[in-house]
């Protein structure tokens, strides 16, 4: 299967399939201290979140038990990325994003 380069679109918004190229334009958005208050831990380093990002485009857990759905959103108006989203989803069973 090939993956598509967006995974939906909005009139403002790309919503891309996490790969690990987006750790170096990530990398920057993420090093904020104040960030990291409200989302727990610390800015990773660039190599940090690239590791990080490898082991999350699988798209699952390593025990298997949970499918993980990772997207980075771009503006169209520009094409920065400006979010990283991530939806876990316990294997077997659907999930629904709100």
């Amino acid at each position: 299967m090939t993956a598509q380069p967006h995974a939906s679109t909005t009139p403002r918004l790309d919503l891309e399939w996490l790969r690990v190229e987006h750790a170096e334009e990530m990398a920057p958005l993420l090093d904020d201290v104040l960030l990291h208050t409200y989302i727990g831990g610390t800015p990773a380093t660039l190599s940090q979140l690239q590791a990080q990002y490898r082991r999350q485009v699988v798209g699952r857990s390593a025990d298997g038990t949970e499918r993980w759905l990772n997207w980075v959103l771009r503006r169209r108006e520009d094409g920065t990325s400006s979010a990283r989203c991530r939806r876990p989803s316990p294997r077997g069973r659907r999930s629904r994003a709100a």
